[in-house]
């Protein structure tokens, strides 16, 4: 993985959780284009198991990258409903199966992400 595409993704990774977690924390949810909640909750955890794939350095393999994506992904937005409760929102099942139904998408997309871009490094290093 190149050297500029881990620092942005980290930057881009901590970007996301800030907004992601103030958004979900504020007293008041934000409402969803279309209105579709749970199209939301998927793209965002989506987007931060994604980043969070490509921030990683090199794993002993994938799956070891896979599990802890999915994982921490998933941990997190079990811990932002449960804290939810003492903010005003409510605490939603459906949001936290959202959440990790993104998460794994998330985490598949940045696995192939990153194939590509090894693939591609490798060819332009020969």
């Amino acid at each position: 993985m190149p050297e500029r595409l881990l620092v942005a993704s980290r930057v881009l990774l901590v970007i996301a959780l800030a907004a992601i977690t103030l958004l979900s924390l504020s007293p008041s949810a934000p409402s969803a284009p279309g209105g579709n909640d749970k199209l939301a909750h998927l793209l965002a955890y989506a987007a931060i198991a994604f980043l969070l794939v490509l921030s990683a350095r090199r794993s002993p393999n994938r799956v070891t990258r896979l599990l802890f994506s999915l994982t921490a992904t998933t941990l997190y937005g079990v811990a932002i409903e449960f804290v939810q409760q003492f903010t005003g929102r409510e605490f939603d099942v459906m949001d936290m199966a959202a959440n990790a139904i993104g998460a794994l998408i998330g985490t598949l997309l940045g696995l192939v992400a990153r194939r590509i871009v090894s693939r591609s490094s490798a060819t332009v290093g020969r």
